[in-house]
Order: structure tokens, then sequence, then C-alpha cells
């Protein structure tokens, strides 16, 4: 029969799979959606989209209280840098993807059920290459990894929080790209 340690490592490790397992989804509807070529794709994409991204406040609960279990009850500590650092980017991290994704993502079900049958309109295809979507998803995707890197190397507060800043900066960065196609288009 399992005791404290492993009943708790089994739930957190339950919560890491289901954050991945969410954001691995999302990445892969959000790249499908951006290349759909009718209304009725995006419809279907988006709908599971939004139930996708109804995990992601329920993995970071389990998380949190799976890892602040172990971290009380077994000789861990909240000072250690990968601890705390990792708790805080999986709260800001919810709370950005609740605050920007969220709203971006509902907007984009609303626009598809909305628009009528047919080729995707400018309108939706404009919601689907927002460079801010496409950051934030990418951005909270490798942030997501950053916290799983912690959790396994378990580094000092200064390496922690320079894993988190790192590949936070390059999920958004991969955004880049995208807004100067659309400013050369606006240009023209």
């Amino acid at each position: 029969m399992p005791h404290g340690w492993e009943l708790g490592i089994f739930i957190h490790i339950l919560g890491v799979f289901a954050m991945a397992g969410a954001a691995t989804t999302v990445l892969l509807v959000f790249s499908m959606m951006r290349r759909a070529t009718t209304v009725q794709e995006v419809r279907v994409l988006a709908r599971l989209g939004s139930l996708i991204e109804k995990v992601f406040p329920v993995a970071a609960v389990v998380l949190l209280l799976s890892g602040g279990y172990m971290v009380n009850e077994f000789d861990l500590h909240w000072s250690s840098g990968w601890i705390n650092l990792s708790a805080l980017a999986l709260i800001i991290a919810t709370a950005i993807g609740g605050l920007v994704n969220g709203p971006r993502m509902t907007a984009i079900h609303k626009a598809a059920d909305a628009a009528p049958d047919g080729p995707v309109p400018a309108n939706l295809s404009g919601m689907l290459n927002d460079p801010i979507l496409f950051g934030s998803v990418h951005a909270l995707s490798l942030v997501l990894l950053a916290i799983i890197w912690n959790m396994t190397t378990k580094p000092s507060g200064i390496q922690a929080f320079l894993a988190i800043v790192l590949l936070a900066a390059i999920g958004a960065g991969s955004a880049y790209p995208l807004y100067q196609r659309q400013q050369e288009r606006a240009a023209q």
C-alpha cells in the first residue's frame, strides 16, 4: 500500500501529465486552426480547444496542492529556488493563460460559430494569426517545460529563474516572425 510520499508524487506526476498533455494538445489544436481552410474545421478545433483550456487551472491546483503537501511533509524547503520559483511560474502561467489565451480562444470559438460555412473569413483569419496569442501559447508551453526541468534537476534559485525566463522568452519570441509579416502586409 502506498504511503504519503508515494501517493503525493503519484498525484503530482498525474498533474504534470495533465498539464503537459493539455499544453501539447493546445499547441496542436492552435496550429491546426491556423492551417484550417474552412470555417467548419475551425469550429471543430475551437470546440476542442475550449474543452482543453479547462484542464489547465485544474491541473495547476493539483500540482500546487500535491507539491505543497510534499514540501511540507518530506524534508523539502520552500526556500529552495527551484520549488518557489517553479510554483510562482505555474501560478503566473495559469493566470496568463486565463487572462490572455482564454478570452482570445473564446473569441475565436464565437467567431467561428457565427461565421457561415465555407472559407475562413478575413476577420477569423486575423484572430487565428494574432501574434499575442501565438507567442503566449508557445511561451506558456515552454514555461511548463522549464518547470519540469526544474523539478527534475533541482537547480539553484538563479538557475531555476534563468530556465523559466529563457524558455518563456524563446516561446514569446517565436511570434516575432508572424508579427513582422503582419507589419509588412499592413505597410503595403
